[in-house]
């Protein structure tokens, strides 16, 4: 992947993590262009109870939450970005009263790291000894993140069949702590990507590779490939 690409990567899903964009979906078979709402702040409203104010920070609020994996999520989020805030913050910038809040953070952090890409170390306050935009290279999957938690993909286990690489046929997942359960060490996920893997060793077979799974398994590739037939860029549509 050029420095390009993912320049336009990190740009584009701090957007969709800030401010509403443009997004194209298919209803009726026509290809329909809406405005989505930012994802940080759909996610934000998630988890709280209807009605509770937010000053852009879930951490720091008070009050249940209205989802917990909503909450787990995006407090793993705002960590992440302050992570990265902290790195190239400019120790002259004072924020107002109440602070900033974490869509603030990741748009001041964007804007360092793509204004400060390029083969020369980054310089300023806080000096960064790696190139800048690997610093927010994980954007695009906290963009994948939230959007997998407002549409849960599909997982179909392949149960009766063994990992090729593994050979397990079964896997203990936990669903309580201390309480686990056995279930299909292979699964198959119809989501933002498709993909097959193996829970006991954590073997993964992306798009097309999965061919080759359904070979060593002794399925059906040609299902398999009526199955990537109706897929684009590894996502079913």
């Amino acid at each position: 992947m050029g420095d390009l690409t993912l320049a336009q990567e990190v740009s584009s899903a701090v957007a969709r993590l800030t401010r509403p964009t443009p997004q194209l979906v298919v209803a009726g078979g026509d290809d329909v262009v809406y405005l989505a709402p930012a994802l940080l702040g759909e996610l934000r409203a998630a988890a709280h109870p209807s009605g509770e104010s937010s000053s852009g920070s879930v951490s720091v609020t008070a009050g249940a939450p209205a989802s917990l994996d909503a909450l787990d999520l995006m407090v793993r989020l705002e960590n992440e970005i302050n992570q990265a805030y902290w790195l190239v913050r400019d120790a002259t910038r004072r924020p107002g009263f109440g602070g900033y809040t974490i869509e603030e953070r990741l748009e001041y952090a964007a804007a360092r790291v793509l204004e400060n890409d390029g083969p020369a170390p980054f310089q300023g306050p806080g000096v960064i000894r790696e190139r800048a935009l690997g610093i927010l290279a994980d954007a695009p999957k906290w963009v994948r993140s939230i959007e997998r938690f407002f549409d849960p993909p599909k997982v179909v286990p392949l149960t009766g069949h063994a990992c090729p690489v593994c050979w397990a046929e079964k896997t203990a997942v936990q669903i309580e702590p201390g309480e686990f359960v056995d279930q299909a060490a292979l699964t198959v996920t119809f989501g933002a990507q498709l993909v097959a893997a193996c829970g006991e060793c954590g073997a993964r077979w992306p798009g097309d590779q999965m061919l080759d799974l359904a070979a060593q398994i002794g399925g059906d590739t040609q299902v398999m490939r009526h199955v990537l037939g109706n897929a684009t860029g590894d996502t079913v549509s």
